[in-house]
């Protein structure tokens, strides 16, 4: 699971259907607060190696976006608040 930062590239899995150029399709995308209180989004490209409510690394983890359902009502409210500017994460 690869943590990334960038809200610009959440954007574009999100908006892309869990793809960015020159990775593989994503399966699932999270995001969370590190324990210092940073946004931070988690990607898994395999469903099985979903691991995000066993570590005790991360906080408040909502669901995305999933590989075959699309975005979740979380994914949708990020996507919307991040376009219309009232969010950086």
């Amino acid at each position: 699971m690869p943590t990334i930062n960038s809200p610009e590239i959440v954007e574009v899995l999100l908006s892309n259907q869990g793809r960015y150029p020159g990775d593989p399709p994503a399966a699932l995308v999270y995001s969370y607060q590190t324990p210092e209180g940073e946004n931070a989004f988690a990607v898994f490209w395999h469903e099985s190696h979903d691991d995000m409510d066993r570590s005790p690394y991360v906080r408040e983890v909502r669901l995305l976006w999933m590989r075959g359902h699309g975005l979740t009502d979380a994914g949708r409210a990020w996507l919307k608040a991040r376009r219309s500017g009232e969010t950086d994460a």
